[in-house]
């Protein structure tokens, strides 16, 4: 680029030119970071609710495995499709933990890959803007959800689990829009299956709660749609309510069980409703910065509701603009992203807010992350969605800019965070792999291991003779006898 250009503005055609591409390689490079770090940060052994799995992982190697075992639990989240592929870990690969998680990173990345598709091709009046779609990449990479990125069965399970939910959110999206041939509805309900019954868990009722939110959306608004929605978008939505039904009836909780009755959580919901009103800003922080991470944030309650009053005001603005603009006449997903951010987070607080782990409110939970953050994803699109059609309306599109360069600019904040923790976290990763080996020689007990990495400690010294017994995970470099 030439002085002369500059000086006569023929800057603009090259940023308009070159920038897609730009953008292109900053989420590939973004990509290969996510990768990297994984690689070198997840603990690749067993560790958290991974021990839970031990005995199953026994009864299967032997020979006596019940499969009534993939659906029990010791809380009402359970994957049978991650603890199927955790068996078969074991039998081909000896228990890969770190294979997992590199899994888990491509189907991430696989995710965002069809995000960015159904982003551009929803925007019609014109492109979608390249800024919108870097924004949306980055926090569907965001290294604020490290903790799945360190963790196989958030990474392998959750991010499959995210995988089958964005593209039931798609097809249901196109239902409600246009249609589906039954071909198309069928391979949509093969997805519903595969979520619910597989990897979603718990957030079931999220997923399919987002859908209602659309469905109810859809109906009031779009009256072509109508005749669909009661044809076959209600239907659909009844066979989501007869899966997850299904789903709680197969659930069987272990022994352990740490959570208060429903109705006793709901009790202590509404009796303190100061104290929910800050658990969901805290969770909606979380979501948006890393603040177990950045020094100075979480023992700041100013900060942590400043960012939640933004978080409120921008979906408050995209939700407005959204129907104010009819972009949903372009893609429901946008909205469906939001509802899910907003069922999960809810979920959540009924599931946790009363129980016996009430320190475990808001940002102390960085592990939620990967679905509490959805909603910034449907706000960049919205936001896209608005600027590709604003034409002449210079006030939108400023704004649109100004807020997308805003989640940019915290995801480098939260990778800045990460990178600044790494240190800490090997050697942590480091001290538990040497805990492991000292337990399976006999030289200490398993109370010698942390927290995270062994939750009980009668648990994981069973755990540990199990492992080294079949030679798997740590121990599957050990000679067989």
């Amino acid at each position: 680029m030439t002085f002369a250009e500059l000086r006569s503005g023929d800057w603009r055609t090259h940023v308009r030119r070159w920038a897609p591409q730009a953008s292109n390689g900053l989420l590939a490079s973004w990509f290969l970071l996510v990768l990297a770090y994984a690689w070198l940060a997840d603990a690749d052994f067993v560790s958290r609710d991974q021990w839970h799995f031990i005995p199953m992982l026994d009864h299967y190697l032997s020979g006596n495995l019940d499969w009534h075992e993939l659906w029990e639990s010791h809380s009402e989240h359970v994957k049978p499709g991650y603890k199927l592929l955790f068996l078969l870990n074991a039998r081909y690969l000896g228990l890969n933990i770190q294979a997992e998680v590199m899994v888990g990173i491509l189907l991430l990345g696989l995710m965002t890959l069809l995000l960015l598709r159904d982003m551009r091709s929803s925007a019609t009046a014109a492109p979608m803007p390249w800024l919108a779609c870097l924004g949306a990449g980055l926090v569907m990479m965001s290294f604020n959800q490290w903790a799945s990125y360190t963790y196989s069965l958030l990474a392998l399970g959750g991010f499959g689990g995210s995988l089958l939910q964005l593209a039931l959110f798609i097809g249901f999206a196109r239902l409600l829009q246009r249609g589906l041939s039954v071909a198309q509805l069928c391979l949509l309900a093969l997805v519903l299956f595969l979520a619910v019954f597989g990897f979603t868990g718990a957030r079931g009722p999220a997923v399919m709660g987002a859908c209602v939110v659309a469905v109810i959306a859809a109906y009031g608004v779009d009256a072509p749609a109508r005749s669909r929605i009661l044809r076959v978008g209600i239907p659909f939505l009844l066979l989501g309510a007869a899966c997850i039904t299904v789903y709680l009836k197969l659930l069987h909780f272990q022994s352990g069980r740490n959570h208060l009755p429903l109705a006793n959580e709901l009790r202590s919901i509404l009796a303190d409703p100061l104290g929910t009103f800050r658990y969901v800003s805290g969770t909606l922080a979380e979501s948006m910065l890393d603040l177990v991470e950045t020094r100075g944030f979480s023992d700041s309650d100013i900060a942590v509701m400043g960012l939640a009053v933004a978080g409120y005001a921008l979906v408050a603005w995209c939700l407005w603009r959204y129907f104010r603009a009819g972009l949903w006449r372009r893609s429901w997903v946008p909205l469906m992203l939001i509802a899910y951010s907003a069922l999960f987070i809810l979920e959540v607080l009924i599931g946790r807010y009363g129980s016996d782990v009430q320190t475990q409110h808001g940002y102390e939970v960085p592990r939620y992350v990967f679905d509490s953050h959805m909603w910034l994803v449907g706000c960049a699109w919205i936001l896209g969605l608005d600027w590709a059609q604003a034409g002449t309306q210079l006030g939108i599109r400023r704004t649109a800019v100004c807020v997308l360069l805003a989640l940019v600019a915290l995801e480098l904040v939260n990778f800045r965070a990460v990178q600044t923790h790494l240190g800490y976290q090997l050697k942590a990763k480091s001290q538990a792999e040497a805990g492991l080996r000292e337990i399976a020689a006999g030289r200490q007990g398993a109370d010698a291991l942390p927290r995270w990495a062994c939750p009980n400690e009668q648990l994981c010294a069973q755990g540990i003779t199990t492992l080294t017994r079949y030679h798997l995970d740590f121990a599957r470099d050990t000679a067989p006898p």
